[in-house]
């Protein structure tokens, strides 16, 4: 258990993806306003536009938010989980999970909800739906400590997100429910997936900790 909290002891070093996108969201937002409004308008989900072939739109959405305080709170949430994810799940692995939770996100919102929309809220329903899977997964490897505490705290956060959700309008619920299942579904083929090999009290063949993902190209 050592080397895996000692990634979680220094998530402080291991934070660049998480930095980067924060940076990319803000840098993209600038544009947008500099844009006065074009850059919007051709990468938003727009169900006619990728209808006819713009599929581009089903990954942009996710670098684009309605305002100053859309992107301030996804910048706060992405700060919160990023972190975590990518100390645990390295940085190639939290990037993959994020974008496909975004594309996600937007493919279920393309099918279920006719209005344009921007955010990158289906990906950070992606960051949460696979940090909550990792640690409900791994309960049996993972001290107790280490399991019931952030899984209280995401389950808290999801429940949240869906009353908010609920009683907000102008919410894309379908791209928060996208992501989340991504999420899920990402960890369950591309891990974390640790399991204890060795034999206990051995010297010649101690129990380690190792990772080993349906998909091991990204681990």
């Amino acid at each position: 258990f050592g080397a895996l909290f000692k990634k979680l002891q220094s998530w402080n070093s291991r934070r660049q993806v998480t930095d980067t996108l924060i940076q990319l969201n803000c840098l993209t937002f600038f544009l947008q306003k500099a844009s006065k409004g074009w850059i919007s308008a051709w990468c938003c989900k727009h169900n006619a536009a990728i209808a006819k072939g713009q599929l581009w739109r089903l990954f942009t959405p996710a670098l684009l938010h309605g305002n100053l305080l859309h992107l301030l709170v996804n910048c706060y949430t992405l700060n919160h989980l990023g972190p975590t994810t990518e100390a645990l799940f390295g940085g190639k692995r939290m990037l993959a999970v994020y974008v496909l939770s975004g594309v996600s996100g937007n493919v279920f919102s393309f099918y279920m909800n006719a209005l344009p929309a921007v955010g990158s809220s289906g990906a950070l329903f992606g960051l949460l739906g696979a940090l909550g899977y990792f640690y409900y997964k791994h309960s049996n490897v993972l001290k107790k400590e280490h399991v019931e505490r952030p899984l209280r705290s995401l389950n808290q956060m999801v429940l949240t997100n869906i009353v908010i959700g609920l009683t907000t309008p102008n919410i894309d619920n379908w791209a928060h429910m996208g992501g989340l299942l991504a999420g899920i579904g990402a960890v369950l083929l591309l891990g974390p997936n640790f399991k204890i090999e060795g034999t206990k009290d051995s010297s010649d063949n101690p129990p380690v900790l190792v990772d080993k993902p349906l998909l091991g190209f990204l681990a």
